[in-house]
């Protein structure tokens, strides 16, 4: 049964990280429950609460949420990994709305490289996280070990959004420009299964930038304007336009 789309899924996590949270690691009753200051999520509740119907009702027992609703079962951090599929261990490309786990712990990927979490690192809530291209988990330059796993709960729909993937590919032809990855050979092996994509795009985002030194696409606020509708970042196009004419 599917419960959300991805991007539902994911609004929904968007709404609770910006409520007030404590990390509240409990086998009892008071899981992802109003306790008169914030609501009790532990990593794995989180993501339960919220498939079984959590609506941030306070006086609701566990904030609305129907234990064991939807299909979905009652499993702890490691269990829920093993309900997934598309299980990898590469983290260069991971779809919105997947699991992240690692030893008793778990998240949910957001894109562009973002990570939300319940967690008792850090603030000791549920927050926004960042993942690095070999796993790294970190908050605002603060490591907290490596992701370990990846993959898709059955309960979810995944719906590519077009827009979001090429925000974070975005990311990709920046650091592309700025030598991150190299070139040739290296830049293929650092980049392994998403290699081509990028290369994809940094090769739209040349041509959009020949085509705005052609003059095709006016000037400035018009170009911005025609750029950021198409799905480009201005500021790079225009990185990458100062580049190729040698400003």
């Amino acid at each position: 049964m599917k419960v959300f789309t991805s991007e539902e899924f994911i609004s929904k996590l968007k709404h609770i990280v910006n409520l007030p949270t404590i990390y509240y690691s409990v086998s009892g009753g008071d899981w992802s429950k109003w306790n008169g200051k914030s609501w009790n999520f532990d990593c794995v509740n989180l993501i339960k609460s919220v498939l079984w119907g959590w609506c941030e009702n306070k006086n609701a027992s566990h904030g609305g949420a129907n234990y064991l609703s939807n299909d979905v079962p009652d499993v702890n951090a490691d269990g829920l990994i093993t309900k997934c599929y598309d299980i990898s261990n590469d983290f260069k490309n991971i779809k919105h709305g997947e699991i992240l786990w690692t030893n008793g712990h778990v998240g949910v990927y957001i894109g562009n490289r973002k990570v939300i979490e319940a967690t008792a690192a850090w603030e000791g809530k549920v927050v926004y996280s960042d993942i690095g291209l070999d796993g790294r988990r970190s908050r605002n330059g603060v490591n907290s070990g490596y992701w370990k796993k990846h993959g898709k709960l059955p309960y979810i729909e995944y719906i590519e959004n077009k827009k979001e993937n090429n925000k974070s590919l975005d990311k990709y032809v920046s650091e592309v420009w700025n030598g991150v990855y190299g070139n040739g050979e290296e830049r293929k092996q650092k980049l392994g299964n998403i290699y081509n994509e990028v290369q994809k795009r940094v090769n739209e985002y040349i041509k959009m930038s020949e085509e705005v030194i052609e003059g095709k696409h006016g000037n400035y606020p018009e170009r911005k304007n025609k750029l950021e509708a198409l799905g480009y970042n201005y500021e790079l196009v225009q990185k990458i336009v100062d580049e190729i004419i040698g400003i």
